[in-house]
């Protein structure tokens, strides 16, 4: 890869020659303003004209002109022209899967758009000698820019002072830290991991190497959301299923209303085929499955902004619910990252040396801003009494940094075994003592010789060991219980000693801290083959983290990893789900799905919680919806066989039910209480195929009422318990009637399976709209709204009561058998 950005700086040469004069500011001065007006006029700022993102036009068409919204606004359009209004509900849910997803693609282009390789918001760039903070947009060609660490870089640029480690992996998938020195070219990007630089914009907008690279590769990776890929196949294979099912019907419901005669004007004939047709059709569409997700996920969402934690994307909230490892570092998570020097042990050689002044000045040279060095600053105000020379930056991989100074020599600062490589058992002691406290311990030391080829002397004498604190939450221990008890392991991945982070590890309560190891020079293959058998990792590098993360995943492992460094960004990307600390790096928080805005790591729990109740929910009550769907497509499968083959009957067998016989059973024991249930408390582990949990519970459901519903359509065709056709019907409404009751009374007995074992919430839930599904049969009998429902319970007579009461019995004895039957087969299948 850097070979490739190599070319590509041969090949597509510094653009200067195109542009008119270039200008070489001095560092301290920048750009005057009239060269940045000269630059704005010729537009030669930071900006790209290129789009990654889909245009809004794309998004109303995509969310518009899909085969089931046309097929559904064809439908629609039909019935209001034979004005069956009456009929045209489901446009309403139609309507509102529009809006959500107009809304969902809107929200998630602003993400893209913001969440492209070059994300800084802001830059900090010195004009007419002043040091100013500009939007990254405003940049122009060969302004003056202040790099540090944690930022990200804007804008191809050369360095003319100073140097820095940089993180390329955006760029080029490899998390080690490169070295900038002056004359050395940084790339938009990339981000700053230590020390400080000045640097003069190279170029700007489409011609940075990012945007080159961007062109050929999408930045956004989205979950691997299995509930967006089992819509999407339920979805697919429904739509197999009804175009050829809807030719069926539409030519069945013709030759039928053709054996009408004169009975029926043509007009009416048609209308009878279109209402008959769209009843078959729109009961197969399962759209309110589209709906109830994207509401669960996006009340998710509003749940998740109250605890503080903003959702990046919204199928995250999945990838939460089937989380069962969960990866992180134990700074700033199970520590709350605010260190304090508990301890200076000054060896007898250096007993009396001045380190007030040296720590000062070398904090001062190294110019870190992370957790330890403020908690040195501390204790050690900043100075510049000695000369630094140079200066070697912390990173990841060194685990210490060094200051060469004028006439001083070198001193080195980090972690003991990456300081000092000899073996003075007493010193070698001490620090084993502190470090299976828990403690943080690190080295001062000294060398006579100066920093060669970016590496320290080896040649060291140790000054002192500082034994650093690193204060636990209070309620860490708390949180560790809640992913132990809900079978959620937790692996801390950390740079520190692993004995060190093994002792807070067993402090808080997991069981397994006792199984830690050091990964300090292992390969990525052997990272990788011992990611399953240990929970502590010390001395990890950032590619080490990745391969860890990754390894996990192949063994079947749903990953969350916290992260809020940039040496997380590989880390964060490789996880199933990636979460950031608000408080960390602007390169974690741009990469990952979840942002704690806060940095709270005792939300961990709630949130893992949300996800789970969002998709267990979602599972439950998706049956509801599928069961429908099942028995219409049955049934209409069953009738196109009768409407072929019984064609020369003197009964018209159109199909018999219209869209409006299904409002009951959609809206009352479907969508309302699906939405609800939705909301409920569920703490159940995820478990399995979403498809063939949804399915297993579907077909029981959908099998009985297909039964039931046929069984009294073959009372009509032998004339039993008065379900005969009489003069000037189609079909009998005896039987229609009778087969929209038993539809009711088994998607309530679906619900109430849904809400045992019953709580208060459920209870008021299932007994409402049962009473509320009565009343409307009940008031529309009353005041005689025939058309209504469709249904006509008075002109029923007492004899077809005994072939009701006969099928109902039948079809819920065949359901509870049919469930049973299923749950026994998944239990044997779990169990192998």
């Amino acid at each position: 890869m850097k070979n490739k950005m190599k070319k590509q700086n041969a090949v597509e040469k510094n653009k200067s020659e195109f542009y008119t004069t270039r200008f070489h500011p001095e560092t301290q001065v920048g750009l005057l303003a009239h060269q940045v007006a000269s630059r704005e006029q010729d537009g030669l700022i930071n900006q790209s004209k290129n789009n990654y993102s889909k245009s809004y036009g794309k998004i109303l068409k995509e969310n518009l002109l899909t085969f089931f919204n046309i097929l559904l606004f064809a439908i629609g359009l039909a019935l209001m022209i034979v004005k069956a209004f009456t009929s045209l509900f489901f446009l309403v849910i139609l309507i509102l899967n529009i809006a959500i997803g107009i809304y969902q693609d809107v929200r998630a282009k602003k993400t893209i758009d913001r969440l492209r390789l070059v994300t800084a918001p802001s830059a900090e760039v010195i004009r007419d000698a002043r040091e100013v903070t500009i939007p990254s947009d405003k940049i122009v060609l060969d302004d003056i820019v202040i790099l540090s660490t944690g930022k990200q870089i804007s804008t191809d640029a050369i360095v003319r002072s100073g140097s820095i480690e940089v993180n390329e992996s955006l760029l080029t998938g490899e998390a080690i830290a490169v070295k900038k020195k002056a004359g050395d070219l940084v790339y938009a990007g990339s981000y700053v991991t230590s020390g400080t630089a000045v640097v003069q914009v190279d170029r700007i907008g489409d011609d940075n190497y990012a945007q080159q690279l961007q062109k050929k590769a999408k930045v956004l990776a989205k979950p691997k959301s299995e509930l967006l890929r089992s819509l999407n196949f339920i979805f697919h294979i429904i739509s197999f299923i009804i175009i050829p099912l809807a030719v069926i019907m539409a030519v069945g419901n013709s030759i039928q209303m053709a054996k009408a005669g004169g009975d029926f004007s043509g007009w009416e004939k048609v209308s009878k085929v279109i209402e008959q047709t769209a009843g078959s059709l729109v009961g197969m569409i399962p759209s309110g499955m589209f709906l109830l997700t994207s509401m669960t996920l996006y009340t998710g969402v509003i749940r998740l902004g109250k605890k503080r934690t903003s959702v990046q994307e919204l199928y995250s909230i999945e990838m939460l619910a089937r989380v069962d490892t969960l990866c992180l570092d134990k700074t700033g998570t199970i520590t709350d990252g605010t260190m304090s020097v508990e301890k200076v042990i000054v060896f007898d050689s250096y007993k009396g040396i001045d380190l007030d002044t040296i720590m000062g000045s070398y904090l001062k040279a190294v110019n870190d801003t992370n957790q330890t060095s403020l908690a040195m600053m501390k204790k050690y105000p900043l100075n510049q009494v000695l000369q630094p020379v140079m200066t070697l930056p912390f990173s990841s991989d060194r685990k210490c940094s060094a200051v060469t100074f004028k006439g001083k020599g070198t001193f080195i600062f980090g972690a003991p075994e990456f300081v000092y490589k000899g073996k003075d058992k007493e010193l070698n002691k001490i620090v084993r003592e502190y470090v299976n406290r828990g403690t943080r311990v690190l080295m001062f030391a000294h060398s006579k010789d100066k920093i060669k080829n970016d590496r320290i002397p080896e040649d060291v004498d140790p000054i002192c060991l500082f034994i650093l604190y690193d204060r636990i939450r209070p309620d860490a221990y708390e949180t560790i219980s809640w992913f132990r008890d809900n079978d959620v392991v937790v692996k801390i991945i950390s740079g520190d000693n692993p004995v060190a982070v093994s002792e807070i590890a067993r402090q808080v309560g997991i069981e397994t801290a006792n199984q830690y190891i050091s990964l300090e020079g292992m390969s990525l293959e052997e990272v990788s083959s011992v990611a399953n058998e240990y929970t502590i990792f010390g001395r990890v590098t950032p590619e080490q983290k990745a391969a860890l993360i990754s390894s996990l995943r192949k063994h079947n492992h749903t990953v969350a990893m916290i992260g809020d460094g940039v040496n997380d960004i590989l880390s964060l990307k490789q996880a199933d789900c990636s979460i950031a600390m608000a408080s960390g790096s602007e390169a974690a928080r741009d990469v990952s799905h979840l942002v704690l805005l806060d940095s709270n790591f005792n939300v961990l729990p709630s949130i893992v919680a949300e996800g789970r109740r969002a998709i267990a929910n979602l599972q439950n009550v998706s049956s509801l919806f599928l069961a429908k769907t099942v028995f219409s497509i049955l049934f209409s499968c069953i009738w196109a066989v009768v409407m072929f083959v019984d064609r020369n009957s003197d009964v018209v067998n159109t199909y018999p039910f219209k869209t409006n016989n299904l409002y009951i059973w959609e809206i009352l024991a479907i969508g309302i209480p699906a939405f609800f249930m939705a909301l409920q408390p569920n703490k159940k582990i995820i478990r399995g195929n979403f498809v063939k949990n949804v399915v297993q519970k579907a077909i029981p459901g959908g099998l009985a009422i297909t039964l039931a519903v046929s069984a009294f359509f073959i009372f009509q065709n032998y004339n039993v318990f008065g379900f005969g056709v009489l003069a000037g019907e189609t079909t009998s409404m005896v039987a229609i009637t009778c087969s929209c009751i038993t539809m009711y009374v088994l998607a309530f007995i679906l619900l109430l399976q849904l809400c045992i074992p019953f709580n208060k919430y459920r209870a008021i839930l299932f007994v409402g709209l049962t009473i509320t599904a009565a009343g409307v049969i009940l008031i529309s009998e009353l005041q005689g709204w025939t058309g209504l429902l469709n249904i006509s319970i008075r002109t029923m007579p007492n004899e077809a009561l005994k072939g009701l009461f006969l099928v109902l019995g039948c079809a819920i004895l065949i359901y509870f058998g049919a469930d049973w039957i299923f749950k026994v087969i998944t239990n044997k299948r779990r169990r192998k």
